[in-house]
């Protein structure tokens, strides 16, 4: 399932990205910073849920528990981070491969070489956290652009998990770093009763006459988002400062929130997943 991101042209290169319908690409260079994982010398609260999970297999079970992600540090060069791109349609990169499994080396564009002390900041964390990192891909996803007032920059506004694809039960689950400049993501911190869900491979349109994959969580309720917005207790809802480094995994529910003014932001998010991504695994469901 992919979610569309509003008013939006995503940025194609020259390796496949997996990208929303109807959306016209702008093309950047192949490759040209090659980054490697640096020895980590910050803490690391291996009590935390977020790495205790890591190459974990999807247990629902933790999706219901009260959970809050790992702020594991802040940017360094905000400047940096937030200086606008030359795309005219703005900056929009979902998804893109940087990694390979068994892969070490993570490539990036230069158009995009802004991020990449993040980048390596997140890399030393994950390879110092996860002792299986080798066997994970790295995607990343980045979107510069104007949010208007009232508006929402890559969602509809409706309560979403990372990470949900047909081999969540079968695979160690993916993680994600998550990191915005302004108008913030808020994160609830609650108990769910998801009693009833099942992992559903089909369903049929509202026609009934043509059969069409759709893969998702479903309750007795509706889907598995339906479910989190009907439970979701607004005074549970945590952000974060601008610029810090938020980990968090398919058990983070998360909700993007709306601009008071017209302000120019950036988003990016940085995913390790065991899972090669398809067009029928990737994004946010």
């Amino acid at each position: 399932m992919v979610f569309m991101v509003a008013d939006m042209k995503p940025t194609v290169l020259s390796e496949p990205v997996f990208m929303v319908a109807d959306m016209k690409p702008t093309v950047l260079s192949e490759p040209t910073y090659f980054i490697s994982a640096k020895p980590y010398k910050d803490f690391i609260d291996r009590d935390h849920p977020v790495v205790q999970n890591i190459h974990s297999r999807f247990d629902l079970a933790k999706l219901e528990a009260t959970k809050k992600p790992l702020v594991i540090g802040t940017v360094y060069d905000t400047a940096k981070f937030s200086l606008p791109n030359n795309f005219p349609d703005g900056l929009c990169v979902i998804d893109l491969p940087i990694k390979t499994s068994m892969g070490p080396v993570y490539r990036i564009p230069k158009e995009l070489d802004q991020f990449s002390e993040t980048i390596s900041r997140i890399v030393s964390f994950e390879h110092c956290a996860n002792p299986y990192n080798v066997q994970y891909y790295a995607y990343l996803t980045i979107i510069q652009s104007v949010v208007h007032t009232g508006k929402f920059q890559r969602t509809d506004g409706s309560i979403f998990v990372d990470g949900l694809h047909p081999k969540m039960y079968k695979r160690p689950i993916a993680r994600s770093y998550t990191i915005y400049d302004r108008i913030p993501d808020v994160f609830y911190c609650q108990k769910f009763d998801l009693s009833g869900v099942n992992w559903l491979h089909e369903c049929k349109e509202e026609n009934h006459k043509v059969n069409t994959t759709y893969y998702g969580l479903y309750g007795d309720t509706g889907i598995l988002p339906t479910m989190l917005d009907k439970q979701a207790v607004k005074e549970t809802a945590v952000d974060f400062e601008r610029y810090s480094i938020i980990a968090n995994d398919i058990y983070s529910v998360c909700r993007e929130t709306t601009a008071d003014y017209p302000f120019f932001r950036t988003f990016f998010k940085l995913t390790f997943d065991s899972v090669k991504h398809t067009e029928t695994t990737h994004g946010e469901s």
